[in-house]
């Protein structure tokens, strides 16, 4: 059985994309199948008729994030519509939906059959997303006025727009594009490309703008949009998309580098903000070893690798099995999915194949099971601490850790085996 999945699923291989337990809602939990109850967590059973993951995959991650992803889609998914947290019925803003988007994907890479996973994953993208959408809307950016189809951050298209929550969302309409191989998705991918390049202009040299008030450029914005157009360029060979991906790219480099790690910002009012968050080092090292992909150049192996080795010092400490991931700037366990994507990429493209940053992941992550709560919830910040003073109940966290322990669960019996061969 796991030699057969294993074939299959490497036949698609995307590019590629608490010391104490935390504390989650008292409402009542109720999950298809069976469920079994210990004093201090509540598990669920699969149905018979879908294979534990445990049969499918040697990882040992790969049942708790198959458990956990069914938790979130049954405390929080609403048929098309996505609950902000466990306290509220509200509907979470669009960056948690890329959040949900993210780890339903994973969930479905590595269990295509479970139909509870497959029918939020395309309820998700083909009714839920949709309800953020604003289409045909004239925008007036700072090279001027243009008509397109983009995402708020509210339902209804409420609220504003954000460059960086636009590029999240076109990223996985490209990843639902390969793995569903449903044109529409390429189509929603490349009307959001249209949008995302009107954050760009040539004040501070170039770089896209973070949001509507487009007083300043950040990481968080330029790094996913890279990816984007790189993503969109592998997928549909256009060489615009190459072109604009490889100039968003340099422009970080040169604007936003500071020794090896990326800074957050640049206000176009000569402000500067050093803060190097994990999720902007990891779509930095994900598009320089796109672009060592499809171009060949060392150069972008040569830089991916060394801020893969300054993040990797950046955010963990000690070794082997006392190696723990540091506090600051870890900000939340959405963040860390994105640095494991960064990670992961980059070792699909290394000759080198290193997997100390994924060896350290395991260590970590081996140490946040052990913090699953009643409900079935994990530390969101990956036993730092920094968790205690912010609500664990937002969709991006347990959503967060469902990626990180989807993808590591990926990692280590794709990724790995298929670099074997």
């Amino acid at each position: 059985m796991k030699k057969k999945l294993l074939a299959a699923l490497l036949a698609v291989a995307s590019l590629l994309p608490l010391a104490t337990a935390c504390t989650g809602s008292d409402a009542e939990v109720t999950t298809e199948g069976t469920t079994t109850t210990t004093e201090a967590v509540t598990t669920t059973v699969p149905t018979p008729s879908t294979p534990l993951p445990s049969d499918q995959y040697e990882s040992q991650f790969a049942e708790p994030s198959y458990k956990l992803m069914r938790q979130i889609i049954k405390d929080y998914w609403r048929t098309t519509t996505l609950r902000t947290d466990l306290t509220s019925s509200n509907a979470a803003v669009v960056w948690g939906f890329a959040g949900f988007l993210e780890a339903v994907a994973e969930a479905y890479r590595l269990f295509p059959d479970d139909v509870t996973i497959e029918r939020a994953y395309r309820n998700a993208l083909t009714k839920g997303i949709t309800q953020y959408k604003v289409t045909n809307a004239t925008i007036t950016a700072p090279t001027g006025d243009y008509k397109v189809s983009y995402y708020n951050a509210g339902k209804g298209g409420s609220r504003d727009y954000y460059y960086d929550d636009d590029a999240w969302i076109c990223i996985q309409f490209l990843n639902a594009y390969e793995l569903l191989q449903d044109e529409q998705f390429l189509a929603e991918a490349e009307e959001t490309l249209e949008f995302l390049w009107t954050g760009w202009d040539d004040v501070l040299g170039g770089g896209i703008y973070w949001d509507k008030s487009y007083s300043g450029k950040n990481t968080c914005a330029n790094g996913p949009v890279a990816i984007a157009f790189l993503w969109a360029y592998q997928l549909t060979q256009k060489e615009e998309y190459l072109e604009k991906g490889r100039m968003i790219y340099d422009w970080c480099r040169e604007k936003l580098l500071d020794g090896d790690l990326y800074i957050d910002s640049l206000g176009v009012d000569g402000g500067r903000n050093n803060w190097k968050a994990a999720y902007n080092q990891g779509t930095m090292i994900y598009a320089g070893a796109q672009l060592y992909e499809i171009t060949g150049d060392e150069t972008y192996l040569t830089q991916a690798r060394a801020t893969n080795k300054a993040t990797i010092s950046l955010m963990f400490t000690g070794r082997g099995s006392s190696t723990r991931m540091n506090g600051n700037p870890i900000y939340r366990s959405w963040c860390i999915g994105w640095l494991v994507r960064g990670f992961m990429k980059f070792y699909s493209v290394d000759p080198e194949k290193d997997t100390t940053a994924m060896d350290n992941m395991a260590v970590v992550l081996k140490r946040t099971l052990k913090t699953q709560n009643k409900k079935g919830y994990y530390d969101p910040y990956f036993c730092t601490g920094d968790w205690a003073s912010e609500s664990t109940t937002d969709v991006l966290q347990p959503c967060g850790v469902a990626s990180v322990l989807l993808l590591t669960t990926y990692f280590e019996d794709f990724m790995a085996a298929k670099n074997a061969e």
